[in-house]
């Protein structure tokens, strides 16, 4: 009786390729994975910094507008020559009023009451958020005063910076 044997010189080296592009295939999942999930931290971040200076601008604001509603004619604004446009143009008007939100507001315009010391800042955030408010020019008979509010915010680098603007009525 004769005995086949089959020759396995070149199977041998078949399982050898095989298993290189097999190893190659799966090298290449794993980066493509790993770039996957650092690219979604980096958008994570940059939504958290987009986040953290919208709500700094939006603090500034509310606080402007309580100040306007606590104060109004006492701080003694003059009418502003325009709107203005942008954050550069709002920090350039001479008649405005400025404020840094701080622990202790700098300018006793800045505070609500005489006494008050424990204005809010933002935690977390690189540049406290400030706020510009202007009058503006009267155009009509009614006695109301209307105000431009100019605020901006900042995240935690100081790279995602926030600016919003709104008009404020006052009764």
């Amino acid at each position: 009786m004769r005995h086949r044997t089959a020759s396995r010189g070149g199977q041998a080296g078949f399982v050898l390729i095989v298993t290189l592009i097999f190893l190659i295939a799966l090298t290449l999942y794993v980066l493509f994975a790993a770039r996957i999930a650092t690219l979604s931290e980096r958008i994570a971040g940059a939504n958290h910094e987009r986040t953290l200076s919208f709500y700094a601008a939006e603090l500034a604001l509310r606080r402007a507008e309580k100040l306007l509603s606590a104060k109004g004619d006492e701080l003694g604004l003059a009418a502003l020559s325009g709107v203005p446009a942008n954050w550069s143009e709002a920090i350039g008007q001479s008649a405005k009023l400025s404020c840094t939100l701080a622990a202790t507001p700098a300018s006793e315009n800045c505070k609500l009451a005489s006494g008050e010391t424990n204005a809010p800042t933002v935690s977390g955030s690189r540049t406290q958020p400030s706020f510009v408010i202007g009058k503006l020019p009267s155009g009509s008979a009614d006695s109301e005063d209307y105000y431009v509010v100019t605020a901006i915010g900042y995240g935690k680098s100081g790279d995602s910076v926030t600016v919003l603007q709104e008009y404020v009525r006052v009764y």
